[in-house]
């Protein structure tokens, strides 16, 4: 699989070397680079990976981490304040790379990760009966009805209905592995059975037929392809 990974440092020149490491290790990963936490909130997209410097201008990533505002995505400390790491311990945090010794661990670290979220994502969504727990792997498509959010199971025959009230709630939390191919829809790219060229619908693996967005079918090929060229 592919990893979508942040890169949060205040030194340019540490954000190069680290995206230029990374690029070096030949995967496919999508890698964007912030000065900032701020920039990277205003940024408002979802990353599986966090490549998070501690001690920032006016901000403490330790902090940020622990008050649970990083939308669930796993973290590797990188600092050169080994110190600090006494104060470091959350459930997303699976790694701490001291700066000294970035060209030596990060591929490292960034493998096990890659090793972590390939075993299985899970994600919380809320319901009229309280909270579920289901696995990325599970997950077919989400979709938009009558002002009402639902998400279709593999395992469930019917639509699962959620308390979110637009789309946009969920897909903003969700992996790479999912794409929204229209207003009401957004699929996992790995449960799509069948590909129409001819009419731009896809079959998910339910067998529901979805219709991808005209101004959307090139990039949703790209997206698919890269998805699936990925993961064979």
């Amino acid at each position: 699989m592919y990893m979508k990974i942040a890169i949060i440092d205040d030194s340019k020149t540490q954000r190069e070397n680290i995206k230029e490491i990374l690029h070096n290790n030949g995967k496919q990963d999508v890698i964007e680079t912030y000065a900032s936490i701020k920039e990277y909130e205003q940024d408002n997209q979802y990353f599986d990976l966090l490549l998070l410097d501690i001690e920032l201008p006016g901000e403490d990533g330790i902090a940020y981490v622990n008050h649970g505002l990083q939308k669930n995505s796993k973290i590797i400390y990188i600092t050169s304040h080994s110190e600090l790491m006494i104060n470091a311990f959350h459930e997303n945090v699976i790694g701490f790379i001291p700066k000294e010794q970035l060209l030596n661990l990060l591929i490292e670290n960034i493998e096990n990760a890659r090793q972590k979220l390939e075993k299985g994502k899970k994600y919380v969504f809320k319901t009229l009966n309280g909270n579920i727990i289901f696995e990325e792997k599970d997950i077919l498509y989400f979709c938009f009805r009558d002002t009402i959010v639902y998400v279709k199971i593999k395992q469930e025959k019917e639509l699962l209905r959620l308390t979110a009230k637009y789309l946009s709630t969920i897909k903003s939390e969700l992996s790479t592995v999912f794409y929204q191919v229209s207003r009401n829809y957004v699929v996992n790219l790995m449960k799509i059975q069948y590909i129409d060229v001819k009419t731009h619908e896809i079959m998910m693996e339910d067998g529901n037929c979805v219709t991808v967005s005209r101004r959307l079918w090139t990039e949703f090929k790209g997206k698919y392809n890269k998805m699936r060229y990925s993961n064979d």
